[in-house]
């Protein structure tokens, strides 16, 4: 009892059309990874910031920004990785991609940029 996985070419919708970026009747996109991504970021961007920063500087405690930021970083290169990906999906022009990589270096801006943008997306 194997059912057949549909790809890309042989995906049908409801109607019984076939349709473009569909597996197994689920659209592929990169937004809901970006918005994932880009909520992980804003959150290890806060932590680092208001968490790791004064607990080197007031705590003497230099691991906070050592463990935080390297995660940070971690999660900066995903966001520009997928963000180009979003970029190329969305047909948007390249001060887009500018204005993502603005957000992710000021805190909440990675928040503010997928309100504005991606939300409804």
């Amino acid at each position: 009892m194997s059912k057949k996985i549909e790809t890309t070419k042989d995906a049908k919708d409801t109607k019984g059309d076939t349709k473009e970026g569909y597996i197994c009747g689920m659209e592929r996109s990169a937004v809901p990874l970006f918005r994932k991504i880009g909520t992980a970021e804003g959150i290890s961007l806060l932590v680092l910031l208001l968490i790791a920063m004064p607990l080197k500087y007031w705590a003497n405690m230099p691991e906070a920004v050592k463990y935080t930021g390297w995660a940070h970083g971690l999660l900066f290169m995903a966001y520009c990785a997928v963000a180009i990906a979003v970029k190329e999906e969305k047909k948007w022009p390249f001060r887009m991609l500018i204005y993502l990589f603005i957000a992710a270096f000021l805190p909440l801006g990675t928040f503010i940029f997928d309100r504005k943008h991606l939300r409804n997306a």
